[in-house]
């Protein structure tokens, strides 16, 4: 039984839930830093506190930023 807050509509194709690991894989390291750059851009401009852009990225790639090497970003893309 799925539960309510995960069911979906049926197009025949055959989904599968990644795992944070696997979610985490579909990017480049370059990929990840730009958006942690860029969330930490966001921060310093929002007053937020650093850890707000380390949360983020643990929600968008299953993982906590401990590797990645933020660069300087001109600005916070779409």
């Amino acid at each position: 039984e799925i539960p309510l807050t995960e069911q979906l509509e049926s197009t025949q194709e055959i989904l599968v839930k990644l795992s944070p690991e696997q979610r985490n894989r579909k990017h480049s390291r370059e990929d990840k830093s730009t958006f942690y750059s860029e969330l930490l851009l966001y921060t310093r401009s929002k007053g937020y506190k650093e850890s707000w852009a380390s949360h983020k990225y643990r929600e968008r790639y299953g993982v906590w930023p401990n590797a990645i090497k933020p660069h300087m970003v001109n600005g916070i893309s779409d």
